[in-house]
């Protein structure tokens, strides 16, 4: 046996790698220009929802409603049997059928449960709402209640609301 290994047949060379062309040049002027419009886009929609945002939230659009507030004096009537509640400025839309009295005693417990102007009855509720012009169908300046000082004694306290708290007045 030899020591080395016997001769070798020749072997063919090995084959040339596939062609592989090399990736198109790209035109990266059209890649930047694309991003920067992207960019634009997307700031412009972000600016239009926050101008919406703001407006709607700021009041911007019809603003906030004018405060209701109706002003009031309470007095003794002539008799001195009840108090009178003039009507000294009244808001343009308040209506007697959805405006309505709450009248708390000196310790805040209602004592007249939330009563609408038309549904007053003295005999019931011992105080009446006076229209003093019919011909007007709104609450209005010169309008009054008269409630009774025996039922309503001083420190009661009287609320006029609709839909909000149009007054708040304590008898005395």
């Amino acid at each position: 046996m030899p020591p080395y290994p016997g001769p070798q047949a020749p072997t063919a060379p090995y084959p040339y790698p596939a062609y592989y062309p090399p990736p198109p040049r790209t035109d990266s002027s059209k890649t930047i220009v694309i991003i920067i419009v992207v960019v634009i886009v997307v700031v412009v929609v972000i600016a239009a929802v926050a101008a919406v945002l703001y407006v709607t939230v700021s009041g911007l659009i019809g603003g906030p409603p004018a405060p209701r507030i109706m002003t009031v004096s309470v007095s003794s009537s002539l008799d001195g049997a009840n108090w009178t509640v003039l009507f000294q400025s009244v808001p343009s839309d308040v209506m007697p059928a959805s405006t309505s009295l709450l009248i708390r005693n000196v310790q805040g417990v209602i004592v007249l449960q939330q009563t609408s102007f038309l549904w007053l009855d003295w005999s019931a509720d011992h105080a009446v709402y006076h229209d003093a012009a019919p011909a007007v169908t709104a609450v209005r300046s010169g309008d009054s209640l008269l409630i009774s000082r025996a039922w309503y004694p001083v420190g009661s306290v009287i609320q006029i609301s609709d839909t909000s708290v149009l007054a708040v007045a304590t008898l005395q």
